[in-house]
């Protein structure tokens, strides 16, 4: 990993392609073998959670910004 590359961590916020915010980062699934990042799991309202694949993150930074919208977040199984 190069230290230039800013890291997801639990706890940042988590915004739409829009930079509305969505949520935090709850928690991060890694692969076991080689400590990859798989998914990220997001906290929003009060009791509410979504697990989103990598493949969902558009970019990394202060905060962690998706590939989608905040109605296709909601819409996301």
């Amino acid at each position: 990993m190069l230290l230039s590359q800013p890291t997801v961590r639990t706890g940042i916020p988590v915004v739409d392609i829009d930079g509305h915010k969505i949520g935090k980062v709850k928690l991060l699934h890694r692969h076991p073998d080689i400590n990859e990042l798989k998914s990220i799991e997001v906290s929003y309202g009060l009791l509410h959670s979504k697990i989103l694949p990598k493949s969902e993150i558009w970019g990394v930074g202060e905060k962690v910004i998706l590939r989608m919208t905040k109605e296709e977040f909601k819409n996301f199984k």
